[in-house]
């Protein structure tokens, strides 16, 4: 029996546009529970998600759960609320809980509960559901000399994203765990005791998850995030630090369409064997590579070679200055490459909020403008001709399918002013030589 489907699209549109360029190829790595890549806390989200080596805090969970045996307080407990993505949604939320308790001078135990709700979603026969995933994990670290400590975590990890409970569909569920280290000692700069600090964390090693019985499934988001951070003492009551993080995903990167093709002799560009493309990428052993063989190949399977392989690493830098422990003023900074544009992004944060975006060369660092506001076009691995490209719609069932559209005068103006400027940018790549004279 056929189930029809009710689509319900609310403030944003899922717009068939082709944001994507022929000639500059985009490989994103897949992963599953996303969520668990968000961070949890307003210090380290304010630090542009840097934390792997700052001062320990209690939410030292997520981030290096090695550095809480350094801790001063012998004990601690937070609660953090994310209303996430409120222009767009008023319904997706991400709450943590976290808490540790030193063991003596030497040890710690901590443990730390992540909630997120993806808010109400409709479905068919205007059911309701309330799709979430949750992260539940306890840790254990000590210190092995004054100034190293080791920590490690177990993390048991639910994802409910299903609507239709069938025999042969159910939430999915994982187990991963954590390595961490944490190495912090003082040092003399001119006439002040600074404190520095560094920091490893190989988070998620574990299960991949799957929402069929294991017929299909993805790898968690294994990463690996290193750091260091340096703690300036002002005076008496005044402290500044400056802390940066680089991160991996240690998943090993899905073969591309575009290898398809050329390993069948299919003309490049050609978009109509992507069902083709689904068995081939079966028969490469994708899909059976192990976690743990994942984390290895993670570091030489990028297509591109060692260069794709850098840009597969991310990272922040964050400010924070303190006033006698009690009043904090915290800036970050995160970079994006958007692949509609020639040169990235870099985004400075001032607390919570967006302090300036500048447009900057990669090589030189330098800035090459500011501008007001930056779109960033959604990811796709489709590497197909823009004239074939595919519409939502080609994967619904006309005659079982409803969709309502919200607002759509809204909707459109938006696609259009959307689409404009994606074609703007492309006719700016087209003048500065980064794309063919023949796309179009």
């Amino acid at each position: 029996m056929t189930k029809s489907r009710v689509l319900v699209i609310l403030s944003v549109a899922m717009l068939s546009l082709n944001l994507f360029a022929q000639k500059e190829q985009f490989n994103p790595i897949y992963t599953g529970v996303t969520s668990l890549s968000i961070a949890p806390d307003a210090r380290a989200g304010a630090l542009g998600d840097v934390g792997v080596a700052t001062e320990p805090d209690v939410n030292s969970q997520y981030w290096n759960p090695a550095k809480y045996p350094f801790t001063i307080a012998r004990a601690g407990a937070s609660m953090s609320y994310t209303p996430w993505l409120r222009p767009l949604v008023s319904d997706i939320d991400l709450i943590n809980l976290a808490g540790y308790y030193r063991i003596g001078d030497y040890s710690a135990v901590s443990a730390s509960l992540t909630y997120f709700s993806l808010g109400e979603v409709f479905v068919e026969d205007e059911m309701t559901i309330k799709p979430y995933e949750m992260a539940v994990d306890i840790a254990y670290s000590r210190m092995l000399s004054e100034t190293f400590s080791a920590a490690i975590a177990l993390r048991y990890i639910h994802s409910d994203l299903q609507y239709n409970y069938a025999e042969d569909v159910s939430p999915g569920s994982a187990f991963a765990a954590d390595i961490a280290l944490y190495y912090n000692r003082y040092m003399m700069m001119g006439n002040r005791e600074c404190l520095l600090g560094l920091g490893l964390n190989i988070s998620n090693i574990g299960t991949k998850i799957s929402y069929d019985d294991g017929a299909t499934n993805e790898f968690i988001p294994t990463n690996l995030r290193l750091g260091a951070s340096l703690l300036i003492p002002i005076d008496e009551y005044n402290t500044i630090s400056v802390s940066a993080d680089l991160n991996k995903l240690l998943v090993p990167t899905r073969p591309t369409y575009r290898q398809f093709l050329e390993d069948n002799g299919y003309e490049e560009g050609d978009n109509s064997y992507y069902s083709e493309y689904q068995t081939w990428l079966e028969s490469t052993g994708y899909n059976d590579i192990s976690p743990i063989s994942g984390i290895f190949k993670s570091f030489s399977d990028a297509p591109g070679g060692f260069s794709e392989e850098l840009k597969e690493i991310y990272g922040g830098i964050g400010v924070e200055y303190c006033y006698n422990q009690q009043f904090s003023v915290r800036g970050g900074i995160i970079d994006i490459y958007p692949f509609s544009e020639e040169n990235p992004v870099r985004i400075e944060l001032w607390g919570d909020e967006i302090d300036s975006i500048r447009v900057f060369d990669s090589e030189t660092q330098r800035s090459l403008e500011e501008v007001e506001f930056m779109t960033v076009f959604p990811a796709t691995d489709r590497l197909g001709d823009c004239e074939e490209s595919e519409s939502i719609l080609n994967y619904t069932d006309e005659k079982n399918t409803i969709f309502f559209l919200d607002e759509p005068n809204r909707l459109e103006e938006a696609g259009c002013a959307l689409e404009t400027e994606f074609r703007e940018s492309m006719e700016h790549r087209l003048l500065q030589k980064h794309l063919d004279e023949d796309f179009k």
